[in-house]
């Protein structure tokens, strides 16, 4: 005999449901760098061109010594040098032009007076063997008349320093203009002359004998 199915059979479970795995979400894409403006290409820095002598307009009359013109070119041409350091270097340059300037002029100098003495030596009649003689008479001079002056301001020996210091005591003019004035106050001073006997000074008696 055939089974006959049950009018109410008993449900059958429904599968438990597969559980959706948890998808990782994807990592945003960098952002793409938008691309930098191009940037116009340097120009090459330009070089000056090497500044020489004869490029420079020199004061006339004014003559530059080759090695000075050597160093003051490597100076202004080396581009390696800041501004300050070029400044220190063209100013210690000048610093040693001016020393070996006046060590030129005192150079100079000393063979000018060195020439005034042997000219004084020639000198006739007061010069030669005589000038010692000639020298001593105007030391004489000297000292009795270059005294201190309140009212001027001189000090005593101020005339002797000048001659000193100035050279000017090696001077064949000058030794002889003293010579002449020693002379004629050795004469036993003022003399009489003149319209009512009026004593003459030594500069007149001086001037007298050029005439």
């Amino acid at each position: 005999m055939n089974d006959i199915p049950d009018p109410n059979p008993s449900p059958t479970p429904s599968p438990e449901p597969t559980p959706t795995p948890k998808q990782t979400p994807e990592p945003d894409p960098k952002p793409t760098p938008e691309p930098e403006p191009k940037k116009d290409a340097e120009p090459d820095p330009v070089v000056p061109e090497p500044v020489t002598l004869e490029s420079l307009k020199v004061p006339e009359g004014l003559t530059i010594p080759d090695e000075l013109g050597t160093k003051f070119l490597a100076v202004v041409n080396d581009t390696e040098l800041s501004g300050a350091d070029r400044a220190q270097a063209l100013l210690d340059l000048q610093a040693e032009v001016a020393r070996t300037a006046s060590e030129g002029i005192s150079k100079e100098f000393e063979q000018v007076r060195e020439q005034w003495v042997k000219d004084a030596k020639a000198l006739p009649d007061i010069g030669g063997d005589k000038l010692d003689e000639t020298l001593g008479q105007i030391g004489t001079l000297i000292d009795e008349f270059d005294i201190a002056d309140a009212k001027l301001g001189v000090e005593a020996g101020a005339f002797r320093k000048v001659l000193d210091e100035s050279g000017l005591g090696d001077h064949p003019v000058v030794i002889t203009f003293l010579h002449r004035i020693a002379s004629a106050n050795s004469e036993g001073g003022p003399t009489s002359g003149g319209p009512g006997g009026q004593p003459r000074s030594a500069a007149d008696r001086i001037y007298d004998g050029n005439k």
